[in-house]
């Protein structure tokens, strides 16, 4: 039984391990696009009605426009219920000036997504199961 529980144990480090990787990549990637990109105020324009599984969510619908004057659209904001923007509000851009379709609204969520969380969720995974590991050596070695 013993071997089991530690096979699942080292089974749940390397999985954070993996976590955190994936993690820290994610975030380093963001930070990056926010560093390199630039900035604009966007307007929601539009509030879309999506359906979905007998639910209504809500999603806003921003134009944003760069130095040159161009105006782009910014669509991929997250869905809500109930509505949490409305028509006119203004949030600050961050967009790819090479592409400035590939935008993010300046929000933790949108900036980050869930980086952060499965940051967290990586460290708690090698912690607890390396601190097991680390206490069977231990208590082994103890006699």
């Amino acid at each position: 039984m013993k071997d089991k529980e530690y096979l699942a144990f080292m089974l749940a480090f390397l999985v954070g391990i993996m976590l955190l990787i994936y993690a820290v990549n994610k975030i380093i990637k963001q930070v990056d696009f926010l560093k390199s990109g630039r900035s604009a105020v966007a307007t929601v324009f539009r509030i879309d009605t999506v359906e979905s599984d007998g639910h209504e969510t809500y999603k806003p619908v921003f134009v944003f426009r760069t130095p040159a004057g161009q105006s782009f659209i910014y669509d991929n904001y997250f869905n809500s219920a109930p509505i949490s923007w409305k028509i006119g509000d203004q949030a600050r851009v961050v967009y790819n000036p090479a592409d400035p379709r590939q935008a993010k609204v300046l929000t933790f969520f949108e900036a980050f997504g869930a980086s952060p969380f499965l940051f967290l969720l990586a460290l708690a995974l090698i912690i607890f199961s390396g601190g097991y590991m680390w206490a069977e050596q231990f208590f082994t070695s103890l006699g």
